[in-house]
C-alpha cells in the first residue's frame, strides 16, 4: 500500500489553494496599515484651513492613491507654539 495523505492536511491545501485562486489570501489585506503622526503646532494643525486642507489631510491622500497601507494621524494642536509642542514631546 502507498502513503495515504492526512485528510487534514488535504483539506488545509484545498482551502488555501482556493484563498490563492479567489485573490483573499493578498498580504496587503491582512497586514495592519502602520500610522504616521504628523506632530506639530498650529501650522500642522492646519490654522485658518478647513481639516481636510491641512498638509497631513493632503498627505493622507497622497498615500491613499497608490494604496499604501499607512494611515495619517493629524497631532498638531492648533493655537500652540512650537515651544509649546516641544513640551508636548
Amino acid at each position: 500500500m502507498g502513503k495515504r495523505i492526512p485528510q487534514v492536511s488535504l483539506f488545509a491545501f484545498f482551502i488555501g489553494f482556493l484563498l490563492v485562486i479567489a485573490g483573499l489570501a493578498d498580504p496587503a489585506a491582512v497586514a495592519p496599515k502602520k500610522t504616521i503622526v504628523f506632530f506639530g503646532d498650529s501650522i500642522t494643525a492646519g490654522y485658518g484651513l478647513a481639516k481636510a486642507d491641512a498638509y497631513p489631510a493632503l498627505i493622507q491622500k497622497k498615500v491613499e492613491e497608490p494604496g499604501l497601507p499607512y494611515e495619517v494621524e493629524d497631532a498638531g494642536l492648533s493655537g500652540d507654539t512650537s515651544a509649546a509642542a516641544l513640551r508636548r514631546i
